[in-house]
């Protein structure tokens, strides 16, 4: 929603949320984890608890006026679940380890929105091994619970490791689709990289309750996966997800 598209629609679970800002993107049913954690997921000042309600400070008001036992309830919940140290809702985001400041938005997205599709980008960017893998987990679990997971990512082992299906993109279009079956890195690599070019390994498989997963490569090359759960997003791709052009 920072951006108007040029062309095309946006649908979610058959709904046009193209012209929609992004409170109303959310209410539709879309999650976003963005790659950036400091300059698009969390204010740096604010409290845990204050930034474990970005975007959603309207479900926690009154008549103009912040519940505040309804915000430190939902911090306390929050911060046992995903296990965020210190665990002290009142510390500065800034006060927090990359990988705790990634907890933090990570549990706001995925337990504070009620979602139907996921867009993580570059969700293990920065973060330490033991954070990655709680973050890897729960992104198999909203896979496992039906949601719908599109994962932007810049490593390609993390998204051999989690993805069901991968579509690689080159010079901003979709270049290949594989089955993670039919996916390596050299496979990959080589239409990352534009040395194999479009249509010569088409999309194979239903898409049907899919992880999906999309390294970014140098020279604007991504790699993108597309996960089931209704959703479509920014482009035509039958029961997947494809959100800023990684399908």
């Amino acid at each position: 929603g920072l951006r108007k598209p040029a062309a095309g629609r946006i649908a979610l679970g058959g709904t046009d949320i193209t012209p929609l800002g992004v409170r109303e993107r959310s209410e539709a049913g879309l999650s976003h984890i963005p790659e950036d954690r400091h300059r698009r997921g969390l204010v740096l000042d604010y409290s845990i608890a204050d930034n474990l309600i970005l975007g959603l400070q309207h479900r926690f008001s009154a008549r103009g006026a912040m519940q505040l036992e309804q915000v430190q309830s939902n911090a306390a919940s929050r911060i046992r679940e995903f296990d965020i140290r210190p665990a002290s809702a009142v510390l500065p985001a800034r006060a927090l380890s990359g990988g705790n400041q990634q907890k933090v938005v990570v549990a706001r997205e995925m337990r504070g929105r009620d979602y139907s599709l996921l867009l993580a980008s570059q969700p293990t960017r920065g973060v330490d091994v033991g954070a990655i893998e709680f973050i890897h987990e729960q992104l198999r679990a909203a896979r496992d619970a039906g949601k719908g997971v599109l994962l932007v990512s810049a490593d390609l082992v993390e998204v051999l490791s989690l993805a069901d299906r991968v579509a690689v993109m080159y010079e901003g279009k979709i270049v290949a689709r594989f089955n993670r079956s039919e996916a390596s890195t050299e496979v990959i690599g080589a239409y990352m990289t534009g040395a194999s070019r479009t249509g010569e390994h088409p999309s194979t498989g239903d898409g049907s309750g899919e992880l999906g997963a999309a390294p970014a490569a140098p020279g604007g090359a991504d790699a993108g996966g597309a996960d089931a759960g209704g959703a479509n997003a920014g482009g035509a791709n039958s029961g997947g997800a494809n959100a800023g052009g990684a399908a």
